[in-house]
């Protein structure tokens, strides 16, 4: 099994690409369970939405970067793994716990919105961007209630940012390219109005903080021994 899980493929080893497909599932189900269960007794005590209505546009051009953020989401993290498998175990462990965090914070931290599905769903416009735009603001009207904070793609963006940023074995050219393209993701958020500047940068300060827990507690050592067996270098500093 090990020996199968170090294989590359096209540079990338098999349990980076598994980890890559595992961490789009934890974020799906982190966001899929914590719009589901609303807790009668977790009323919008914390408002963290910022009226921005009237301040910024809604760019409908902006739903096509916000779909295909997905990409760089999902690439990102298995390009991580061409660097230290040290690094990468615990790199895993944090995107992990940050899904784990944001779950916790949708269900026990509901927050309100400033604008209705509704109201998004007027600011729209016609025309075939348009459509796709009053269907997902449709589709997300009962998240959109009390459901915002933190934002996924703020922390998607910032764990993208961080697998790449830290890996010596990849090009200048692809860690800036992931870089600006997760930057625009966290955008593409907010001009379609999904969410606010708190709740984007929210999502980024989770996935900073959760990466840091997972590297001083070295949460990812389990994962590392079973890719690559007890080595004695992983227990030092690094």
């Amino acid at each position: 099994m090990r020996e199968f899980l170090n294989k590359k493929m096209a540079g990338v080893p098999v349990y980076g690409v598994i980890a890559g497909v595992l961490l789009l599932l934890l974020c799906a189900a982190a966001y899929l369970a914590g719009t589901a269960i609303d807790l009668p007794q977790a009323d919008a005590f914390l408002s963290m939405r910022i009226r921005v209505g009237e301040k910024l546009p809604l760019i409908p051009w902006f739903y096509y970067i916000y779909l295909a953020s997905f990409i760089i989401f999902l690439i990102a993290p298995m390009a991580a793994a061409k660097g230290d498998p040290r690094f990468y175990a615990d790199y895993f462990a944090g995107a992990a716990l940050t899904f784990v965090i944001i779950l916790v914070c949708l269900i026990f931290i509901p927050t309100e919105s400033d604008m209705t599905a509704a109201e998004l769903e007027a600011l729209a416009g016609d025309g075939f961007t348009g459509g796709l735009l009053r269907d997902f603001y449709a589709r997300a009207a009962a998240a959109m209630e009390s459901k915002n904070f933190p934002s996924v793609h703020g922390a998607y963006a910032a764990i993208c940012i961080i697998g790449t940023a830290k890996s010596k074995e990849l090009g200048r050219f692809f860690k800036v390219f992931v870089a600006l393209a997760s930057i625009l993701a966290a955008f593409s958020a907010l001009f379609i109005k999904r969410h606010t500047p708190v709740e984007i940068i929210g999502g980024a300060l989770i996935a900073l903080a959760a990466y840091a827990i997972a590297r001083a507690l070295r949460l990812g050592r389990p994962l590392y021994f079973a890719v690559h067996g007890r080595e004695r270098r992983f227990l030092k500093k690094g």
